[in-house]
């Protein structure tokens, strides 16, 4: 192969999405990996796919009070007025109980950056009655005049519970 040859096929190469780095090209996907929904000001960020990182109500309870990191969070609500961040972690109990705890960050105005306030356990719902993995429906207050339910389901039957996804409720 000629040098010329040769330079025009690295060309081709660093030219293909993700090779030049060695990285796979991304595969199309169907669905944004968040579900944004906004509503007066404030904005609801939820994984479509999201954790559930606690088993237990002790060990939820445990690490609620702390800060978490941003890993473990399923949703996280920004609040314009007053400046807020509320992140939403969950638990999956062996009975099929879905505890939804919330760690709030009020924003500082002296260090200019939202800091960890409290983290509580703010709710729990039992799930739906049908056959298959659990499912259930939560409600989220994104505004005073904005309700939002959204659908959460366990993407494996039984228990433990690794994780969810979430989408809005069909609304009849």
């Amino acid at each position: 192969m000629s040098r010329r040859a040769g330079l025009l096929a690295l060309a081709g190469l660093l030219a293909l999405p993700g090779t030049a780095t060695g990285q796979a090209p991304r595969p199309p996907r169907d669905e944004p990996p968040s579900l944004r929904v906004r509503g007066d000001g404030n904005e609801l960020v939820a994984l479509r796919r999201a954790p559930v990182p606690y088993a237990t109500l002790e060990q939820l309870s445990g690490e609620i009070a702390r800060a978490l990191p941003a890993r473990a969070r399923a949703m996280r609500l920004t609040r314009a007025e007053p400046p807020e961040l509320i992140d939403y972690v969950l638990c999956v109990t062996s009975e099929g109980a879905l505890v939804v705890g919330q760690q709030r960050h009020r924003f500082d105005f002296i260090e200019r950056r939202f800091v960890f306030d409290r983290g509580e356990i703010a709710r729990g719902y039992s799930p739906l009655e049908r056959p298959g993995p659990w499912v259930w429906l939560l409600d989220v207050a994104l505004a005073r005049e904005h309700p939002l339910t959204l659908q959460l389901r366990a993407e494996q039957a039984g228990w433990p519970v690794d994780s969810v996804t979430i989408d809005p409720a069909r609304q009849p």
